[in-house]
């Protein structure tokens, strides 16, 4: 095997093996890395503003869109600004869920983007 084959293979394996650490949580027994919940809501809130304006974004460049569509993304918005209020005065023994109920709300958020970029995208697979 040359050089450059062996050199590939570990840098191959080194790669996996921070992908590995990384999923598994750094070896703590894939337990989450613990963080505050300032740095929670900061977060939450830096990804929320981020598909807001996504979300912006869509809305200018298309009229194309259904008014139910509109709706939706916007009532999904105002409902996850809604949680992240209550997160920041959420009792500690509430703070795990709220933040789950979140992510979730997130995730569905920038999936019903994603969604709509598709829908109002130009068909170029002609």
């Amino acid at each position: 095997m040359t050089f450059a084959k062996k050199a590939l293979l570990m840098l191959m394996a080194a790669a996996l093996g921070a992908v590995a650490m990384w999923a598994c949580g750094d070896g703590d027994g894939g337990e989450p890395t613990p963080v505050t919940r300032e740095q929670a809501e900061r977060e939450i809130e830096e990804r929320l503003d981020e598909l807001r304006q996504r979300w912006d974004e869509l809305s200018r460049e298309t009229g194309q869109m259904s008014e139910d569509a509109r709706r939706r993304i916007e009532s999904e918005i105002e409902e996850l600004q809604r949680q992240l209020d209550d997160l920041r005065t959420a009792g500690d023994d509430r703070v795990d869920d709220i933040r789950s109920q979140i992510a979730e709300g997130l995730d569905r958020l920038e999936r019903g983007l994603d969604d709509l970029e598709r829908q109002i995208a130009p068909d170029t697979s002609r």
